[in-house]
């Protein structure tokens, strides 16, 4: 028998045109590729390697993405009001998927693009070919910033030797580590801060700012033995933050209460599709939009932290959302200005959005069924790279 996912992997790697509205594969090199999986693999000719190749070569030839163009007007925004986002090409993708499912993944990713785009920020794509390992796409996880400040996990820390431990199963971890050093680089070509938080690693995805309050909400597993490694973390990264701001701030920890499992059984969980949708901080809780509002769900935490979170951005200015909404990662969007980018956000959330003055840019306004895909949507795809900063 073939082993499918080897020859999964290998056609990832098939390059894909966009013409205006347009995403299909350049046919040309793709029958070349399939034609050469014999070679490639060392394998015999047969008739299940010919079916194989002729499923192929199929959805090579009949897989097309129609995007569509939003309906509505692109909403304005001053340019010194504008953000910048980061995002990680998709020139190889992460995953080991057949044609048609790499041409639907690259449309969601060419949607959230374009969406970000005409929000009126600005978006810079960094190119997955000059990374190390071009299979890490979630570039929210590789660092945060604070005032046009960028705080990044240090490569050295116990935490990034831990994870270099699995780096044989999961290889876009070895990404994660390299991103300190190589994000370094790219802030300083630009004349930007950076900053690495000596001896701490944390994921992006569990970092919440709020400028207003001067806060910084940081999530964390709920499980015992961990706790203290991210502790420390909270605490290295406020006293960072009071060296480097030139004002006090304060970083709340967030113990997210369905994260409270050893993290081999999270494993388990994860490999037979049972693991919590609020594994991360931003899946529960929103960014502050621009009027101050945010989105949680409460029951993401535990209740006397979630009435700490409610005292600091003040109660007027909880936007609850259900299990369902959250399941649909409502959470996981980004603002810029009076914009909100969601993917699939619920009628209720349309409705009380519209109700403050919002525009809502979804994956419906592009003809897609989301901004995203596996376990990331718009936060976790994109990163600040700047934005106007909060007095």
């Amino acid at each position: 028998m073939i082993h499918e996912i080897f020859i999964k992997k290998y056609i990832t790697q098939a390059p894909i045109s966009i013409e205006g509205n347009t995403i299909k594969f350049d046919q040309e090199q793709a029958q070349e590729m399939v034609a050469n999986i014999p070679q490639i693999f060392d394998l015999r000719p047969s008739a299940d390697l010919r079916q194989l190749q002729e499923k192929i070569l199929q959805e090579f030839q009949t897989s097309v993405v129609h995007l569509k163009d939003p309906e509505t007007e692109s909403p304005s925004c001053s340019p010194d009001m504008q953000k910048h986002f980061m995002m990680v090409s998709l020139d190889h993708m992460p995953f080991f998927y057949y044609p048609k499912e790499c041409l639907e993944t690259r449309g969601k990713w060419e949607a959230l693009k374009r969406a970000v785009e005409f929000s009126g920020a600005k978006v810079t794509v960094q190119n997955a070919n000059d990374r190390k390992n071009p299979q890490y796409f979630s570039c929210r996880d590789t660092y945060t910033m604070v005032n046009n400040i960028a705080y990044l996990s240090d490569p050295k820390s116990p935490g990034a030797q831990i994870l270099k431990m699995a780096e044989s199963m999961f290889p876009a971890i070895s990404q994660r580590i390299d991103d300190s050093t190589r994000l370094q680089a790219f802030f300083s070509q630009r004349d930007q801060i950076s900053q690495i938080l000596g001896n701490t690693w944390f994921d992006g995805g569990n970092v919440i700012v709020h400028p207003r309050s001067r806060t910084v909400f940081w999530g964390m597993e709920s499980y015992k033995g961990n706790m203290g490694i991210h502790l420390d973390g909270a605490h290295i990264l406020q006293k960072t933050l009071n060296e480097t701001q030139g004002q006090d701030w304060t970083v709340l920890p967030v113990l997210l209460s369905q994260m409270n499992k050893d993290p081999v059984l999270r494993m388990e969980d994860m490999v037979s599709q049972k693991q919590t949708p609020f594994y991360h901080l931003d899946m529960g809780m929103s960014e502050p939009l621009e009027n101050g509002e945010v989105f949680i769900y409460p029951d993401m935490t535990y209740p006397y932290i979630f009435q700490k979170i409610s005292d600091i951005v003040g109660q007027e200015n909880i936007l609850s959302i259900t299990y369902e909404e959250g399941e649909k990662r409502s959470a996981n969007m980004i603002s810029n200005g009076m914009s909100i980018i969601m993917s699939s956000p619920s009628d209720r959330l349309k409705n009380l959005l519209h109700e403050r003055g919002y525009q809502i840019i979804s994956a419906q306004d592009f003809g897609v069924d989301r901004l995203g895909f596996t376990d990331a949507d718009p936060h976790c795809l994109t990163n600040i790279i700047h934005q106007p900063t909060v007095p």
